[in-house]
């Protein structure tokens, strides 16, 4: 799927998004609060986007970025967080159980 898919989706109402592979988005600054990925795949770009409430569970998340993004109250239930970088992340109330760094 492409960013302007993506966002066209978004913007007509749609939240759910599980199960892609989203790959290497370049998703900046966009808002997708509260979208549902689960058991996607995505090393996106997604720095300064607003992600308040996103659902990430079992989300292969290695090597994308998030710095300065709003990930609060965000869920990453199981996710592989491996590489991802979260510097100045608003991580308000994000759920960050059993997630973790894989090195498979």
């Amino acid at each position: 799927m492409e960013r302007k898919e993506l966002l066209e989706l978004y913007e007509s109402g749609q939240r759910d998004f599980r199960g892609l592979d989203l790959g290497s988005l370049d998703l900046n600054e966009v808002d997708l609060s509260y979208a549902d990925f689960s058991g996607s795949r995505m090393n996106s770009f997604l720095d300064g986007a607003n992600l308040a409430g996103a659902n990430f569970t079992e989300v292969s998340l290695a090597e994308a970025s998030f710095v300065g993004a709003n990930l609060s109250r965000a869920i990453f239930k199981k996710a592989n967080l491996y590489f991802a970088k979260l510097t100045i992340a608003n991580l308000t109330e994000a759920d960050f159980e059993e997630s973790y760094p894989n090195r498979s």
